[in-house]
């Protein structure tokens, strides 16, 4: 029974993980399914002659991150739902959302497998993946507040706007730097490079995003090098995946200026998280289909924060 129990939280892990990367509707059965958890135990603790089930372990075993990421997943996917629903949800319901599921899943986790303990080795990158993964959703689940400023190019004066603006920002900021501590202490391999490859560039968007028409400072200083950084660490990879990098970094390693105006900036950056070829007050609608409601929420007055809020950042 344990055994099909870490079967079917391991296929939950894989489907609604590729799901949220590639943007995909979530068709997992949460509703009606009783399976339990895996249990955190060694396998030398439970073996075919065990008579009963033994007490969980109260320390890192090869089935904690299967248990910590289903648990994310299934608290997660209500918030994953609106995101992708019609009409988009406002500041208020995600802030919301973030406060009643996201949050008191990640208070729950097991100090021994925390962003900040240590772990062996072996279990680093699935430390690590949780963490990345955690801040990738809240990144997808804030990113329009910060798209409808960069259209917009002023602030807006909604606190919940403000505050949810304020958080893809940091939550980007910490996954570059998380990826780039990653990738300076640990062991290098193709499916840390996958995975990480993958959040460093939903994360470097949001600066990307940011910097469009603002002037740079060492704040921005400081996010171009993070991403520099953990993109240049990446090139121990051999093969296939190094050439990948060169092409990915060789944008990102310098700073100079370029000349397009800033709208021109932001218009080839929303293409590259929608269909090319259209115009990014145009691009939403293409993805999610004829709805007002969206490219309301674009047009909106309601965005952005103030400058000195960003200080804090």
């Amino acid at each position: 029974m344990e055994i099909r129990r870490r079967v079917w939280w391991s296929l939950c892990v894989f489907d609604v993980g590729a799901t949220i990367t590639f943007s995909r509707p979530d068709v997992w059965p949460y509703k009606g399914v009783d399976v339990s958890f895996p249990l955190n135990v060694d396998d030398k603790d439970l073996t075919a002659a065990s008579q009963s089930y033994p007490p969980e372990n109260n320390a890192i075993t090869p089935y904690t991150a299967i248990s910590t990421q289903a648990r994310f997943h299934v608290a997660a996917h209500l918030c994953y739902e609106e995101v992708i629903s019609r009409p988009f949800p406002t500041a208020e319901e995600l802030l919301r959302l973030n406060s009643e599921h996201i949050e008191p899943w990640r208070v729950s986790i097991p100090a021994y497998f925390s962003e900040q303990a240590e772990v062996p080795p072996r279990y680093a990158l699935s430390q690590a993946v949780m963490s990345w993964r955690l801040r990738n959703l809240r990144i997808v689940m804030y990113r329009p507040f910060v798209i409808r400023r960069a259209l917009k190019g002023r602030a807006g004066s909604d606190e919940a706007s403000n505050k949810a603006y304020c958080r893809c920002l940091s939550d980007a900021k910490s996954s570059i730097e998380t990826i780039s501590e990653y990738w300076h202490g640990q062991e290098h391999n193709r499916l840390a490079a996958w995975y990480s490859i993958y959040f460093l560039f939903q994360a470097a968007l949001v600066p990307c995003i940011y910097l469009c028409g603002k002037y740079l400072d060492y704040r921005h200083v400081e996010h171009h090098q993070n991403a520099s950084d953990a993109v240049r660490a990446q090139h121990e990879p051999p093969g296939t995946i190094s050439n990948t990098l060169d092409i990915q970094a060789e944008p990102l390693l310098e700073i100079q200026p370029v000349g397009e105006s800033p709208q021109t900036q932001i218009n080839s950056i929303i293409n590259m998280m929608w269909r090319p070829n259209v115009h990014p007050i145009e691009a939403a609608d293409v993805v999610m289909g004829d709805q007002a409601e969206w490219m309301e929420f674009l047009n909106s007055e309601a965005a952005g924060i103030q400058v000195n809020v960003l200080k804090e950042l």
